[in-house]
């Protein structure tokens, strides 16, 4: 018994097996971060840019998007710092008198009350922000 392989059906299952390889290597896994992360396009212009103090917290205007880029403290060495936003804790950066960076995509919209708390009676916190316009 012989076997014979023609050349239309090899060339016919080769297609198919790369586009078989092509199909499952296409499948993208997605992954949903803990805090909905926000584009916001353009650079802010120093009219935007913001801070907010402890004790004073910020209602964030309808129309608008605060968006969140450091925190800093005042009056006290080295202390931990609890941001929020509607009472619901959603950072706590280490901060000693410098700004620190927050992590990227870090907003509050219109309507919502952010506030910064730098837990040590000595030290007053900021968190530092600008607003931009929320897309519809």
């Amino acid at each position: 018994m012989t076997l014979k392989l023609s050349i239309p059906s090899a060339l016919l299952g080769t297609l198919l097996a790369a586009v078989a390889f092509l199909a499952v290597g296409a499948h993208s896994i997605s992954v949903t971060p803990l805090i909905p992360v926000v584009t916001v396009s353009g650079i802010p212009m120093p009219q935007q840019m913001m801070r907010v103090i402890e004790g004073q917290p910020f209602a964030v205007p309808h129309g608008k998007i605060l968006v969140v880029t450091g925190a800093a403290n005042y009056g006290a060495g080295e202390t931990g710092a609890l941001l929020t936003i509607d009472g619901q804790i959603v950072a706590t950066p280490l901060v000693s008198g410098t700004p620190i960076a927050i992590p990227p995509g870090l907003t509050a919209k219109g309507g919502q009350v952010v506030a910064i708390d730098d837990t040590q009676p000595a030290g007053t916190g900021i968190l530092l922000a600008y607003l931009a316009d929320a897309w519809q």
